[in-house]
Formats: C-alpha cells, sequence, structure tokens
C-alpha cells in the first residue's frame, strides 16, 4: 500500500468515527421512510378512527412526503461522511507535510 492510500484509509476510519457513512442506499432510505409513514398511518387510523382509504391524496402524500425524508438523511449523511473524510485526509497531508520539513538552524550570534 502507498502512502497515499494509507492516508486515505487513516481517513476513512477517523472520519467514520463522528461522522459514519449511512448503511444503504438512496432507495433503501426512501422504502424505510415510506413503511414508517404507513405503519403511522395504520396506527392513526386505528386509534382515531380516520379511514386513509376515503383519503387517498392524504396517504399517498404523507408516503411521499417520508420517502422524500428519507432520500434527504441518505444525502445528508453522505454528504457529511464525504466532508468529513476530506477535512481528515488534509488535516493527516498538512501533518505528514509538516514532520518531513527540515528543521530550521538558529540564528548564530556575532
Amino acid at each position: 500500500m502507498t502512502k497515499e492510500n494509507t492516508r486515505r484509509q487513516e481517513a476513512r476510519n477517523a472520519a467514520a468515527l463522528y461522522a459514519p457513512a449511512p448503511n444503504g442506499s438512496m432507495l433503501t432510505h426512501a422504502i424505510v421512510g415510506f413503511s414508517i409513514a404507513v405503519m403511522l398511518m395504520f396506527a392513526i387510523a386505528g386509534f382515531y378512527g380516520v379511514d386513509f382509504f376515503r383519503l387517498p391524496m392524504l396517504a399517498a402524500s404523507l408516503a411521499l412526503v417520508a420517502g422524500l425524508a428519507g432520500i434527504a438523511t441518505n444525502r445528508v449523511r453522505t454528504r457529511r461522511n464525504r466532508r468529513a473524510i476530506e477535512n481528515e485526509y488534509q488535516s493527516r497531508a498538512r501533518r505528514q507535510s509538516s514532520l518531513h520539513e527540515e528543521p530550521r538552524r538558529p540564528l548564530r550570534k556575532t
């Protein structure tokens, strides 16, 4: 492994501690959001007696918004992870370059 690959892998590992990458795809997050919305609608329908089958536009709108919220969550987490990896990589590159600089010689008094 080259130094570049090692530094990139270390940056990924460090970034995963505070900004982990999402575990699924956008589609997975959309399906999860949609499923949660449908389960909540059934719970609300059972508790309050609301018939969502008589209100299909409301049910579809709520499910669509929940799916879009899942996609947005995936995008935000992906963006945060990429930014964290890049920041970690840059800080490691700066640290590495500062270690390899030649030490400055002290000025001699004459």
